[in-house]
């Protein structure tokens, strides 16, 4: 009688996080570090995407500012052309995603894609407000702005495969509808009734924002899912409603910043307490740090303010430091008050104030605090250096450096603002194809399997297919 062996399982290959492009690639060669750093930079994490979008919103700003040198007097139909060349590069991302996530199997790019697509759907390039005296044509092209953007949503759910409720559907759609219906409705109303506009359209986005906290509508993925994948998915979905909700606000300031004539009126309530309360409850450090930036980019159009503002964020990090941590967010304050100081007295129609001399009393304050906080809260040497560094940059500047790159760089360089931004539209959709057709040849280099970081299965040694629950390693999450 003989007996029968059990087949051995054979050994699992330990997975490489995040390189499709590095197992596709290589097969059965051992690769050098340059491949390997080649395939991480331009297969895993291709560049030319990035690089695509900002040629592109680079062009895009370059010929709005400038149409005139390049259609003459009547620039409508040129904002038009320039509307509908933005919406075919939203169109092309969404295309590209779908061709990575779906064909060619590359499934990091073809999320990155998404994402790159979700960026542009809100319009950051500010085309409904650049069309939006067009009159009828404006208002038309404006309704069919919000039409294609609830198309697209669908678009990126059905190439991910991503179930959204109803009430997470109408909350995107609703904020779809306000960015679109804001320029336009502000093109109809008289100048005394545009702060009412401003406020309804502030409670109106926070309201939206309160009930998607509140309600906290559910999503799913119709892909097998193990925890590392549901992770991914939960992360991208947050950033895409982080991207909308920015942006919403965005547009509402850039009204009231810079079109609006009752900017001085509305900027407090409309940037100090959402923002506030950001960098005072927010779990995550970094995320309080954004939210600060955000709040001075926004308000460095008001120069009365900006003083008076950049003592208030100030005053919040040293209340987060002080309340929650971590103790290095004091020396953010410090920044934070020497930026006030610095720009104490700025007023309207003045340039950005000179920075203050290295004996002036906004700068031995600023250093005097950041001595006493190292020695008072036991700080490691590296956080003090790197605050008395950004001092440093703040006085001195590198306005000489920059000065002499540019100089070389200006024979090469086209001679008008509008031609840098023809050319730069141009390289931002040259290096989007690049990057697709980069991440395509290499799914079609070999048939073989490999790791995807969205499935419940992982590729053994032979090329077959482990279920993670029987393997001998504790799976991955």
């Amino acid at each position: 009688m003989s007996v029968q062996r059990t087949p051995v399982p054979s050994r699992i290959r330990p997975t490489i996080p995040s390189s499709d492009g590095y197992t596709q690639m290589t097969r059965n060669k051992s690769p050098n570090k340059l491949t390997k750093l080649l395939v991480y930079w331009f297969v895993d994490y291709n560049p030319l995407y990035f690089f695509s979008a900002l040629c592109v919103l680079a062009g895009v700003m370059l010929v709005s500012q400038n149409l005139g040198d390049l259609v003459g007097g009547n620039d409508g139909w040129a904002r038009i052309i320039l509307f509908w060349i933005v919406q075919s590069y939203e169109w092309l991302l969404i295309a590209s995603a779908y061709l990575l996530f779906h064909i060619a199997r590359q499934r990091r790019p073809g999320i990155i894609l998404g994402l790159m697509a979700i960026f542009f759907l809100y319009d950051n390039t500010f085309r409904l407000e650049n069309i939006a005296d067009l009159e009828m044509a404006g208002r038309l092209l404006t309704t069919l702005w919000i039409i294609l953007a609830v198309i697209k949503l669908w678009a990126l759910a059905k190439t991910f495969h991503i179930t959204l409720s109803p009430v997470l559907y109408g909350i995107m759609i609703s904020g779809t509808i306000g960015v679109g219906c804001l320029p336009m409705l502000l093109t109809l109303t008289a100048e005394k009734n545009k702060a009412v506009i401003f406020t309804l359209a502030s409670w109106y986005g926070w309201g939206l924002l309160a009930t998607l906290l509140l309600v906290r509508p559910p999503w799913d993925s119709l892909l097998p899912l193990n925890a590392w994948g549901r992770t991914v998915m939960n992360r991208c979905l947050r950033a895409t409603l982080g991207i909308f909700t920015g942006f919403y606000f965005y547009h509402l300031w850039n009204h009231i910043l810079w079109i609006g004539p009752h900017g001085d009126k509305v900027i407090i309530p409309q940037l100090i307490a959402p923002f506030l309360l950001i960098i005072l409850t927010v779990k995550k450090d970094n995320a309080a740090l954004v939210s600060g930036v955000v709040v001075m980019l926004a308000a460095f159009h008001v120069h009365t303010f900006f003083s008076l503002i950049a003592l208030i964020v100030g005053i919040c990090f040293g209340l987060r430091a002080w309340m929650k941590g971590p103790h290095w967010l004091a020396l953010v304050a410090v920044l934070y008050f020497y930026l006030a100081g610095w720009t104490l007295g700025w007023t309207e129609g003045q340039n950005f104030p000179h920075a203050p001399g290295w004996y002036s009393w906004q700068t031995l304050t600023a250093e005097t605090a950041l001595l006493f906080l190292s020695w008072y809260l036991r700080l490691l040497p590296t956080p003090v250096i790197v605050a008395g560094a950004a001092i440093t940059v703040l006085v001195i500047g590198t306005k000489h450096f920059f000065a002499t790159i540019m100089a070389f760089l200006a024979r090469f360089l086209p001679k008008t603002t509008a031609g840098w931004g023809v050319v730069l539209l141009s390289v931002g959709f040259l290096a989007l194809i690049a990057g697709v057709l980069i991440n395509w040849m290499v799914s079609k280099r070999t048939q073989t399997p490999v790791r995807d970081p969205l499935s419940q299965e992982q590729p053994c040694e032979e090329g077959g297919i482990i279920n993670p629950s029987h393997s001998q390693e504790p799976p991955r999450g």
